[in-house]
């Protein structure tokens, strides 16, 4: 029984390292991709320049930071 426990360990904190990186991936990765699609969505709806795709891949970016360090918080509780 004993050698069980010592061999979940490792695979344990192996999964839980890799689902962190997934979900610091996701929150990086997602807003600035979500706000480059609705900035182009925004200049196609009132015939603008890229105005609306510059601030808001501006905003995902700025969400994505915000995100990350919201992220970071949480591990210092625990």
């Amino acid at each position: 029984m004993a050698n069980d426990d010592k061999l979940k360990q490792p695979r344990s904190a192996a999964i839980l390292l890799s689902l962190t990186i997934l979900d610091t991936t996701v929150r990086m990765s997602v807003p600035p991709i979500a706000g480059t699609f609705v900035g182009i969505a925004l200049d196609h709806l009132f015939n603008t320049v890229p105005v609306f795709t510059a601030i808001m891949v501006i905003v995902g970016f700025s969400a994505s930071i915000l995100l990350v360090v919201m992220q970071l918080k949480g591990f210092k509780k625990k």
